[in-house]
């Protein structure tokens, strides 16, 4: 080899090496590098759980814009709601290094996500034309009748993330996490249909579905509390006990209102904002003792 072609290979090693610490020492690789696959799998639980609360802050949102209940910020919510979804929908297939999760590689996930998208891509258009004030039939019934489907689906997508990523070692512990979590939905939802059926919009139905949601918040919320064995569900820790009295402090109240209106009571303006300031202060809570369980 010639003196000018040494210099040249040297050259071209020196580039390739220098190209190679700077990708190595990228914070982005080193962030992709630092994704464990525990945490991986922990964080697409976490987030095909959140997933399936977003359908119902969304539904809730349109209602209350629908309802002139805060209109202006619950459009935003609405929106915020609906694009936070897209993009959680995106990053559970091709990986998201911001939300620490890897791209997916089970089929049945990823036959879950096919599943989802076409359905929430019309209730995500329907929702943000409501947000905005839109109050056509056309848009107004799309969100009526895709939001069972929307749920459905995401309540799949959970149990398909949890088939593929959940912990095998723990089942009872990863039984009691997502109970507790899925009370966050059933929150939102209770609040969603608790404001239909008040407007008078798709009433018989909305009550119905009332008495489902009280049923099954209260039967989740009585296993969390005492735990149940033959479900799978821990019994709590003292100090979940004292988490969960606080759920069960404003869930006695908002159930209250939820009854009064399933058996055809009405909400006046001022008694539906009191019914979602006492609801957004149970998801709060409800989302506490589900993030306390998850660091069980």
């Amino acid at each position: 080899m010639g003196s000018s072609q040494f210099k040249r290979w040297i050259g071209g090693a020196l580039i390739w090496v220098l190209a190679l610490v700077v990708m190595l020492t990228h914070p982005a690789f080193a962030q992709v590098q630092s994704i464990t696959a525990q945490g991986n799998a922990a964080n697409k639980l976490k987030l095909a759980d959140r997933q399936r609360l977003l359908t119902e802050q969304m539904g809730r949102s349109v209602c209350l814009v629908m309802g002139g209940i805060d209109p202006g910020a619950e459009s935003d919510k609405a929106r915020g709601s609906a694009d936070l979804f897209h993009t959680t929908m995106r990053a559970l297939r091709t990986g998201d290094e911001n939300m620490a999760i890897l791209p997916e590689e089970d089929p049945g996930v990823l036959t879950a996500l096919d599943a989802v998208a076409p359905i929430f891509a019309t209730y995500r258009a329907a929702t943000l034309q409501v947000g905005a004030g839109d109050l056509h039939s056309v848009p107004v019934s799309q969100v009526m009748l895709l939001s069972d489907p929307l749920l459905e689906m995401s309540n799949a997508l959970v149990e398909r993330v949890r088939a593929a990523h959940g912990s095998k070692a723990n089942r009872q512990l990863s039984d009691t996490v997502e109970l507790a979590r899925r009370q966050t939905m059933l929150s939102q939802k209770l609040t969603k249909e608790i404001c239909f059926a008040a407007l008078n919009i798709d009433r018989p139905r909305m009550q119905r579905r009332l008495k489902e949601t009280l049923q099954a918040f209260e039967t989740a919320q009585a296993a969390l509390e005492r735990g149940n064995m033959a479900r799978g569900i821990l019994k709590p820790t003292p100090a979940m006990a004292r988490k969960l009295k606080a759920v069960r402090v404003l869930w006695t109240p908002l159930a209250e209102i939820a009854d009064q209106v399933a058996a055809g009571g009405d909400l006046d303006h001022e008694a539906l904002e009191d019914m979602i300031a006492l609801s957004n202060r149970l998801l709060f809570k409800t989302k506490q003792a589900a993030r306390s369980y998850a660091k069980l």
